[in-house]
């Protein structure tokens, strides 16, 4: 749930972070009947919501964050421990984070099923686009620093798991008809060529 990240939750994390240019425009259109865009960029709390939560910080109140505070850091090793946070996946590959749960934790007889890969949350007001239109120069750098450690530990794990993702992918691509589902080998190349800030 959306909840900061407290102590006792070390070694039990399942964390999924979002491009955070995304993140931040979804959370202003939660909040869009109270906060015109521009008043919502002016907030300190609008930035580094990832980074606040995973130092056991509130999104909506935490002070600002800069990208060489001990926050960030701390940030970016949890999201780097397997320790402290056995999974890391990433929302704009869902559907890959999805078969990487199921090979990290389920072992290899467990199939994901085709509902997990369901969006139950479409992208507000933008029809059947996932993705916002980013206003020019609109950029979180916190975040951004904890997302691309993010980057590198799903595809670090992506590797490791690459044989048993396979046969996840092949099952699902069977069960849904021909939807489209990644190759585990394209992961490499198209994290590599995800939006940095």
């Amino acid at each position: 749930g959306h909840m900061p990240v407290r102590k006792k939750d070390l070694g039990h994390l399942v964390f999924m972070l979002r491009d955070p240019v995304q993140r931040m425009l979804s959370h202003h259109l939660h909040f869009k009947k109270k906060k015109p865009l521009k008043t919502f960029l002016k907030s300190p709390s609008s930035y580094a919501c990832m980074t606040a939560m995973l130092v056991g910080k509130n999104c909506f109140t935490h002070k600002k964050i800069e990208l060489e505070d001990d926050a960030v850091k701390e940030a970016v090793r949890l999201v780097e421990s397997h320790e402290d946070t056995p999974f890391v996946g990433i929302a704009e590959y869902w559907e890959q984070s999805i078969a990487l749960f199921h090979a990290t934790f389920l072992g290899d007889d467990s199939q994901p099923r085709p509902e997990e890969l369901e969006n139950l949350h479409p992208t507000l007001g933008n029809g059947t686009s996932s993705q916002y239109e980013v206003p020019d120069g609109l950029v979180d750098p916190v975040d951004q620093a904890v997302y691309e450690a993010a980057l590198r530990r799903f595809r670090a794990d992506a590797a490791r798991h690459a044989a048993r993702w396979r046969m996840r992918v092949a099952h699902l691509r069977e069960r849904r008809h021909g939807d489209v589902v990644a190759e585990v080998g394209s992961v490499h190349s198209r994290a590599r060529h995800a939006r940095r800030g």
